[in-house]
């Protein structure tokens, strides 16, 4: 659904740029927010859903796999690229969304335990002691930017440190 919603946005782009009709942008436009059906208020983060509509339970935002493809939900609750303001609204505003996004450093190594092959693939990670739960995935490569869409103008000028 998140990466459903990017490529929605992509059309709807392109759809306004060729003056497709008004009820296809519209469509587009709107599956563009479903992004938002998988926010999860009491977590901040996305979740799955079940067929019903209802979150996956039990739920740990560390587990890799599952409803996640290559990731979890820390990396994929950040694949809201095409709409930063929407998603820092979801987490509660500006200060919010970037002390979500600070956490990001302290949080534990994932839980690979759906998936024992991601484990193996990612030995080197856990034996180093890296979390990587950010720059792990393609979903997660744009986060910088998001940070900066959350930052005052004053404040933007990211230095990132990789060691």
């Amino acid at each position: 659904t998140l990466e459903y919603a990017y490529n929605d946005w992509c059309i709807w782009q392109i759809a306004k740029q060729l003056g497709r009709p008004k009820k296809e942008l519209e469509l587009y436009a709107r599956r563009a927010l479903n992004y938002k059906n998988l926010y999860d208020k009491e977590t901040k983060l996305m979740r799955g859903k079940n067929e019903n509509g209802e979150f996956m339970a039990p739920f740990s935002p560390l587990k890799w796999g599952d409803a996640f493809t290559e990731g979890n939900s820390w990396h994929y609750s950040w694949s809201v690229f095409h709409d930063p303001q929407g998603l820092i609204d979801l987490m509660g505003g500006k200060d919010s969304f970037v002390m979500m996004l600070d956490s990001v450093d302290e949080l534990p190594l994932p839980d690979f335990s759906y998936d024992r092959n991601e484990l193996y693939s990612n030995v080197c990670d856990v034996v180093m002691g890296k979390a990587e739960q950010i720059v792990k995935n393609e979903e997660a490569l744009r986060v910088l930017r998001l940070m900066e869409a959350a930052l005052e103008s004053d404040e933007k000028g990211i230095v990132v440190d990789f060691e």
